[in-house]
């Protein structure tokens, strides 16, 4: 009972840590495209 227990507990935290890394790629990736777009406005202002 506990080991099935501890297996589904291990299945949420990996499914947590899935969650975590994607989110965390794509806020690296808005803040690439942020900085891109700031770059263009920059360019186009000067």
């Amino acid at each position: 009972m506990l080991g099935a227990r501890l297996g589904v507990v291990g299945i949420l935290a990996r499914e947590d840590v899935k969650v975590l890394t994607v989110y965390v790629d794509l806020s690296v990736i808005c803040v690439v495209c942020v900085d891109c777009v700031i770059c263009l406005l920059v360019d186009c202002i000067i």
